[in-house]
């Protein structure tokens, strides 16, 4: 009996140390996968990766901090921990899926291309306060803004800006933009300082807080994604 307790002891002991092993080995997704992940932006809040997995395509064990995944075209993703256990990600397109900092590999187990955008949060500093007496953006113009998620450390916006749109006067704390269509912007400031910003597709866009007002001065609609972050 005792030789059994000792041999119970040293297969929980040896598991125990895979599992550490498998967790000390974890690494950035951008270096395991450099065929599935590509970076593009990253700063000391936030880094966003572009995330496209073939069917068969897999990932080994890497980490993340807490992010989440916006999906463009859906496939069929099963992501497994150190310790065995396996959950599938299986959504729909436009969906966001947030994921708590874990340790995982994944592997694209569907017969579609998987495409999604994963936006990895740095640090969880004081809460964004935004100015007092102005709107938040989604307020300011409801019809053009849709919610995908909101939690207390991000919130994910859909926007849709018909040509010759506008927006009133209204207020962002740092935010991310990502465009899917090309657009052009007239930007006006509290001050009364209007300019042009002019985005292609894929482009992300950094923003620190900001109060403005925004018109649609192209000729077709611009589709962006508004990635907020709250602290």
């Amino acid at each position: 009996m005792a030789f059994q307790a000792r041999c119970r002891c040293f297969v929980l002991v040896t598991l125990m140390a895979g599992v550490l092993s498998a967790r000390a080995a974890a690494q950035d997704p951008v270096k395991v996968g450099p065929n599935i992940y590509k970076t593009l932006f990253e700063n000391d809040r936030v880094r966003v990766c572009d995330v496209r997995f073939k069917p068969g395509d897999s990932i080994a064990m890497h980490s993340h901090p807490d992010h989440f995944v916006y999906v463009i075209a859906p496939g069929k993703i099963k992501l497994s921990d150190p310790d065995g256990k396996t959950k599938l990600m299986e959504n729909k397109a436009e969906e966001v899926v947030w994921i708590k900092a874990e340790t995982h590999s994944a592997e694209n187990i569907g017969t579609t291309e998987f495409h999604g955008l994963v936006f990895e949060l740095k640090g969880s500093g004081e809460k964004a306060e935004p100015p007092a007496g102005v709107p938040d953006t989604v307020k300011a113009a409801p019809a053009i803004h849709k919610v995908l998620f909101e939690n207390d450390r991000v919130r994910v916006i859909d926007v849709r800006m018909k040509a010759g749109d506008k927006l009133p006067m209204h207020s962002h704390p740092a935010f991310v933009v990502y465009p899917f269509t090309d657009s052009k912007m007239k930007m006006t400031g509290a001050d009364g300082k209007a300019t042009e910003v002019q985005a292609k597709t894929g482009q992300v866009i950094w923003n620190e807080p900001v109060t403005h007002a925004v018109e649609n001065i192209g000729t077709t609609e611009a589709h962006v994604l508004d990635v907020e972050l709250k602290q």
